[in-house]
């Protein structure tokens, strides 16, 4: 009787101990993921290269200009002329870019 308290003791404690599990894989691994340095300076150098190869896939910005021509009254008079203009390649340069 004695032997049989005891083996169901035993187990009841290890149904206490099984029921408060470990930390799951995932936190153990994001755990990890915050406090090593070397991972952390990785994921920032691929974000930063990243953003490098971002960076050229826009056409420069445009240009405005704005001319005065000062002409004989009698024929056609003064005129204004107002240009804007924007640079562009090919689409087949910015594919190349992008990879």
């Amino acid at each position: 009787m004695k032997i049989n308290n005891h083996i169901i003791a035993f187990i009841f404690m290890l149904f206490c101990a099984s029921s408060h599990a470990q930390n799951s894989i995932e936190t153990i691994i994001a755990s990890i993921a915050k406090n090593n340095k070397s991972i952390q300076a990785t994921a920032q150098y691929y974000e930063a290269r990243n953003l490098e190869y971002k960076a050229g896939l826009t056409p420069p910005n445009p240009t405005a200009e704005y001319d005065f021509l000062s002409g004989n009254p009698s024929s056609t008079g003064n005129q204004t002329e107002f240009t804007i203009a924007q640079q562009f390649d090919f689409p087949s340069a910015y594919i190349k870019k992008r990879q």
